[in-house]
């Protein structure tokens, strides 16, 4: 058990989450998915013609911008065409070759990666579609399924659409900030924010040794008089999903096994041990995290691998429920995925990581820093959903779009710690991947008088 250094004089953040606009009351999914490309194609279309008016159309009156896809004729020379992006792939999961197999058939792994040689790119809107290939002298940037750009370029007799150029909707603007470290010095604020992601905790494992020397660091338990002090500056503690290591029994580990054993719907002793299991995980990770809770504010993503939809955005771990320990101190804060933030007056965008990692798989060799990158840029979170990423449908607006930009975008259970800092908006933004902590040890500290990141591991 954990508890504060008593000579450490800790000053704990103030976590605002009434801002935070991915939670929500899920519709039903009678709703047609298709109304979620049409809102975003509407919703980024002023901003978009704003974007070409500006980069081409200023230096080039001759270039028109076409109203519709299917008004481009046979041979167009230099137009702006804007719509979303969709990635024809062969490797890609198809829903309705899944449902057609026979119950009987073996059930074949899905590929690591969708992207092939063979991909075909195209840009859509309500009226038709276009094949679109790369001019070799232009520079393409990210293109993800999902995606609304705007694209300069001509069409070609074979009803294709050569690009010189993209343009991104661009980062929506950041509101002014008052002067951080003046604010921090006149109220004796916190210094750092600390991200963790993935913890993974089994009911088997229990808290890792690693988990154990963050919990001790937290608490100022850890290492010499400069760590101590360090301790001290971190006034709380996001832990950016996967906190629980759910894979077996959510991926059907339970009901696989009650078919073998031709026990769907009985109580059997076997199947009762495993759901044993899998209640220590909540036990363990509960006792975890009250001793943190205990010395500064938690807040608690959810992720693909914890007890909730794994529709995005994702809602409230159940607190109460499954961690009513660590719930009880009051210091415990459940918040959906993604998330907004507001924390010392400084303003967190976060993800526990699908977006991300499932635009890898889409794509060849992306850094993943670019990833993150692009989706500030194109104003969406998480352009693949719901092609491939799981998503509410909606008729009230695709929660996903980006209205405002955040002072810190951090993105969890990543493979490693990256940085980057993104210009735009009138702004800047740090950008921050948090690896997963089951695997690398590694806590990520967010400097708040400088937005300078750092991570620290332990081993």
């Amino acid at each position: 058990m954990v508890s504060n250094n008593p000579q450490l004089a800790r000053l704990k953040s103030n976590v605002d989450t009434t801002k935070n606009t991915f939670i929500i009351t899920p519709e039903s999914y009678q709703q047609q998915f298709s109304g979620i490309y049409r809102q975003r194609l509407q919703a980024l279309w002023p901003r978009l013609v704003e974007a070409a008016r500006s980069k081409w159309i200023e230096f080039d009156e001759g270039i028109e911008i076409m109203e519709k896809i299917s008004s481009v004729s046979d041979i167009c020379e230099r137009v702006v065409l804007i719509g979303t992006v969709f990635l024809e792939q062969k490797l890609k999961p198809s829903i309705l070759e899944e449902v057609s197999k026979s119950q009987w058939e073996k059930e074949t792994p899905l590929p690591e990666k969708y992207w092939s040689e063979e991909d075909l790119v195209w840009l859509e809107d309500e009226t038709g579609r276009i094949n679109v290939i790369s001019d070799p002298k232009g520079k393409i940037p990210v293109l993800i399924t999902g995606m609304v750009v705007s694209v300069l370029g001509s069409s070609t007799k074979d009803g294709r659409f050569v690009v010189e150029d993209v343009e991104y909707a661009g980062m929506p603007v950041q509101s002014p900030v008052l002067d951080v470290s003046k604010d921090r010095q006149k109220h004796g604020k916190s210094e750092y924010v600390a991200i963790v992601s993935g913890f993974g905790v089994t009911g088997d494992s229990g808290v890792s040794r690693n988990m154990q020397l963050l919990a001790d660091f937290l608490g100022g338990l850890l290492g010499g008089e400069e760590m101590r002090e360090l301790s001290s500056k971190i006034g709380s503690l996001i832990v950016a999903g996967n906190s629980i290591d759910g894979r077996g029994v959510y991926g059907g580990k339970i009901n696989e096994k009650m078919g073998k054993l031709g026990l769907r719907n009985t109580n059997d002793n076997v199947l009762g041990r495993e759901v044993v299991v899998e209640k220590r995980s909540y036990v363990e990770l509960d006792n975890y995290l009250s001793q943190i809770a205990g010395i500064l504010p938690v807040i608690l993503m959810p992720g693909d691998t914890d007890p909730v939809s794994q529709s995005l955005p994702q809602q409230t771990f159940p607190v109460d429920i499954l961690l009513p320990k660590s719930g009880s101190l009051g210091s415990l804060i459940g918040t959906s995925n993604p998330t907004w933030l507001e924390i010392d007056k400084l303003r967190f965008l976060g993800t526990s990581g699908q977006n991300i990692r499932d635009m890898e798989k889409c794509v060849r060799d992306i850094p993943a820093l670019d990833l993150c990158e692009a989706t500030l840029k194109s104003r969406h979170l998480a352009p693949t959903g719901p092609d491939t990423l799981a998503m509410y449908p909606s008729s009230r607006g695709d929660a996903m779009l980006l209205d405002r930009a955040p002072d810190v975008y951090f993105v969890g259970n990543m493979e490693s710690f990256g940085r980057r800092r993104v210009s735009g908006g009138g702004g800047e933004v740090e950008v921050v991947m948090v690896p997963e902590f089951k695997s690398s040890g590694e806590v990520v500290l967010v400097d708040t008088f400088t937005l300078r990141t750092e991570s620290v591991k332990f081993c």
